[in-house]
């Protein structure tokens, strides 16, 4: 007589556990920059991660688009938009400690920021109500761009 259908379920949850735990030691091993290769055997660009990292953030799940970022921390060679993106997923959760930690990161890391940049973190200090905080804020953005000849 033929598998029943709890048995047959329970084979393929079980093979399909497999391929996950065989999957996971793969996207583990591989490394190096913009060789996130994976299952499909593609490679995965920094593009692709700050798509990912933006609708985490759009989701309002910050903690989860910082954790991936840190996770793929050397594997990938974030730009200005990777930085953008979790400035904005920060601001969304009206999380202004962190977005300044990201700011201040991205400045470390020697990009400036531009005009979709500042935006963002000035949109931020207003939807938490830090109008005092958005003023020099925009103070600064003006002076930062008379020097730079915007």
């Amino acid at each position: 007589m033929g598998k029943s259908n709890g048995s047959d379920a329970l084979r393929r949850s079980y093979l399909q556990w497999i391929k996950d735990k065989e999957d996971e030691e793969k996207w583990e091993t591989s490394g190096g920059e913009q060789n996130l290769s994976f299952a499909h055997k593609y490679r995965v660009g920094v593009e692709t991660i700050n798509a990912l990292l933006d609708g985490l953030g759009r989701a309002k799940l910050g903690k989860e688009a910082q954790a991936l970022f840190v996770k793929l921390e050397g594997r990938f060679t974030p730009n200005l938009t990777t930085y953008t993106v979790l400035l904005s997923g920060w601001c969304r959760v009206k999380n202004l400690m962190e977005a300044g930690r990201i700011w201040n990161e991205m400045l470390g890391e020697g990009f400036k920021p531009d005009i979709v940049t500042h935006n963002i973190m000035l949109e931020g200090l207003l939807m938490s109500k830090k109008r005092s905080g958005a003023i020099k804020f925009f103070e600064v953005m003006k002076a930062t761009a008379a020097m730079a000849g915007f």
